[in-house]
């Protein structure tokens, strides 16, 4: 994630800077009131050139995005699942856990009854 952070400030740097170009190209233009047509046709094509250069940027950039979402949105997913599976495996192990302690009360029942029969036996002799 951070490499991916990491190329998305680089691709917004880049766009900042060639904004930057644009600004001064058109700065340019105003000063020169645009008299020269070599050098305004110049300026126009590059204007262009950097505009398609930015439009590319942002299509890495988003890209990008994209890419980011959809992994953090697989691993959301994977996290659901984990969730789940291990929600089932404590209901089950809680089942378990119930079974057994019937089984042992069911015992100690018995061991108790077993037990109060022998005193009765023995009090009768």
């Amino acid at each position: 994630m951070k490499n991916i952070t990491n190329k998305i400030q680089g691709l917004k740097a880049d766009i900042k800077e060639l904004m930057k170009e644009i600004e001064d190209i058109i700065d340019k233009l105003i000063i020169n009131n645009g008299n020269n047509p070599e050098w305004r046709q110049e300026y126009l094509d590059s204007i262009n050139e950097t505009t398609l250069h930015i439009h590319d940027l942002y299509i890495q950039e988003r890209t990008l995005i994209i890419e980011e979402y959809k992994r953090i949105s697989s691993l959301s997913q994977n996290m659901k699942i984990q969730k789940k599976t291990v929600l089932m495996d404590i209901k089950i192990l809680k089942s378990k856990l119930n079974i057994y302690s019937r089984d042992i009360k069911v015992k100690q029942t018995n061991k108790n009854t077993k037990s109060d029969q022998i005193r009765k036996s023995e009090s009768k002799i």
